[in-house]
């Protein structure tokens, strides 16, 4: 998969991903993940992702998340 289209779908499945845990809570991340244009600054966001999704998921799921994310940016 070339670099835009990675960058493309990862940055969904991240919005889609804080809007399943979280609801309307997500608002404010996805708000700043919209201002996300690179890959760099979608690594820059997963320590927000994991705050993000701790407040409503299991601290073994959010580690596994974070490390299927990390492994997508890579």
């Amino acid at each position: 998969m070339d670099p835009v289209q990675r960058f493309l779908q990862t940055k969904k499945l991240m919005n889609d991903t804080a809007v399943d845990a979280l609801g309307l809570r997500a608002f404010l991340f996805t708000l700043k993940l919209e201002k996300c244009s690179t890959i760099a600054d979608l690594q820059a966001m997963l320590p927000d992702f994991g705050k993000a999704l701790s407040k409503s998921l299991e601290p073994a799921k959010v580690q596994r998340l974070l490390a299927e994310f990390r492994t997508r940016l890579q």
